[in-house]
């Protein structure tokens, strides 16, 4: 029986709901109010009362719509997930900080580092802008345009580093390229798609945007390890089974040792990890370089006396960007080092236990593909400056200097921020 008709049922659930501030979530209770009156109904109805009786019954049973409603309110408050918003913030002060400390030891011009320390604070306010209106925005919103996230990422992909007037949008295209894709796949796979007669489909649609790095980008091995890292845990949450995830792993091995021996430099740089002094003063030099600083960098570190013959490696371009790592070890020692070793594998538990809580199969999706895509960040920055993973451009989110991929952390925290809000709601069939 059809319960939401009757009038004082729904006069009853209007009542309650008044008293939810959190409205995303009133079609939830509706449908669990209904539930639970149309068990107790058929209760008093198999007892012999009338349907009218049982109504009112059931009603009264439930209890005042207005205290119901406030207790209601108090279990579906929506709470920031405070713990990954204050990682954030830690990680981009960390940064900042980082920053003035070269500046206060003469590592590059003073109009040059002022600038970007200026820049980080922008970046930094900025952020929180974002992240609280995303907060509030409906990410659900998102999903209707998921399969034109998917072409128009993939179209620019293939014109980005082929075309001039494109380079504005697209000289950081490698780093968001990720991102998008993680949106665009999350919304398609947000419904069950491993039947047998879809997985044909499923494999084009996973790795035709690797085919496309490969043929059409210039820089192909930081968005291909982001982007492979990605799809895997794609295919395990959206329910893939362990062969999918066997053979996307097989392919993806294939992919990267012909990306690795497709340019003569990247095997240089396989060939470096392996024995850094073959060529200490060529292509090993960064290499040489960054053992060198970590190695000499003691618990405390050397802000307060810095090696004057450790000054050029410091003052290179990139030692604020991928190589900052090193440089706040170098500086600050093995102790700052490992502090935010440390507060990355909270910043991993935080967003896995995220990924367990929220019920929404697209909200799962999103939550699980940027974890991927911190967690890659975060792993392979930090072994590259340990020297166990090849020299690559990937820099360490929040921490690394750089407007763009700030940016699109950010816009991430802020997009699991709106569905840990929205974590209880169970369909998104409303939206």
């Amino acid at each position: 029986m059809d319960l939401m008709e009757n009038n004082k049922i729904k006069a009853y659930i209007e009542l309650v709901c008044t008293q939810i501030k959190f409205k995303d979530i009133h079609e939830n209770i509706k449908e669990e109010l209904v539930d639970h009156i149309n068990n107790i109904v058929e209760e008093n109805m198999e007892k012999g009362f009338s349907l009218e009786e049982s109504i009112d019954m059931s009603i009264k049973q439930m209890g005042d719509a207005y205290v119901l409603g406030q207790e209601l309110n108090k279990i579906h408050k929506p709470k920031p997930e405070w713990s990954i918003l204050s990682l954030t913030f830690i990680f981009t002060l960390i940064g900042i900080l980082s920053m003035y400390a070269m500046s206060l030891q003469d590592l590059w011009t003073d109009w040059r580092i002022k600038g970007m320390i200026k820049t980080s604070i922008t970046m930094f306010v900025v952020g929180i802008v974002i992240i609280v209106g995303l907060y509030f925005f409906d990410y659900r919103k998102i999903k209707p345009f998921s399969k034109y996230l998917y072409i128009a990422t993939s179209i620019f992909l293939i014109l980005g580093d082929r075309y001039r007037m494109f380079y504005r949008v697209t000289r950081n295209f490698n780093y968001i390229t990720p991102f998008l894709y993680a949106i665009a796949l999350s919304g398609i796979f947000s419904e069950y798609r491993w039947q047998k007669e879809k997985v044909f489909s499923n494999l084009i649609i996973l790795f035709l945007p690797i085919i496309m790095i490969i043929a059409f980008q210039i820089s192909v091995v930081t968005p291909i390890i982001m982007y492979f890292t990605m799809i895997l845990v794609l295919i395990l949450i959206s329910g893939g089974s362990i062969k999918y995830i066997l053979g996307s792993i097989g392919v993806g091995a294939i992919v990267v040792v012909f990306s690795i021996f497709n340019q003569p430099y990247r095997i240089e740089r396989v060939k470096n990890l392996l024995n850094p002094l073959r060529d200490p003063l060529g292509s090993g030099y960064m290499n040489v370089q960054l053992r060198e600083l970590i190695s000499s960098a003691g618990l405390l570190g050397n802000r307060m006396n810095i090696d004057k013959t450790e000054m050029p490696i410091l003052g290179l371009p990139e030692m604020h960007t991928d190589y900052i790592f090193s440089y706040i070890i170098y500086a600050f020692g093995w102790l700052a080092g490992i502090s935010i070793i440390v507060l990355s594998i909270v910043f991993f538990i935080r967003l896995i236990k995220t990924v367990k809580s929220i019920e929404d199969n697209y909200g799962r999706l999103l939550v699980s593909t940027f974890s991927s895509l911190f967690i890659v960040q975060f792993i392979y920055n930090i072994l590259m400056i340990l020297g166990l993973a090849p020299i690559a451009g990937i820099s360490m989110p929040f921490i690394s200097y750089g407007t763009v991929l700030n940016m699109v952390n950010m816009i991430m925290i802020g997009i699991i921020s709106s569905i840990y809000r929205r974590k209880d709601l169970l369909s998104d069939k409303n939206i």
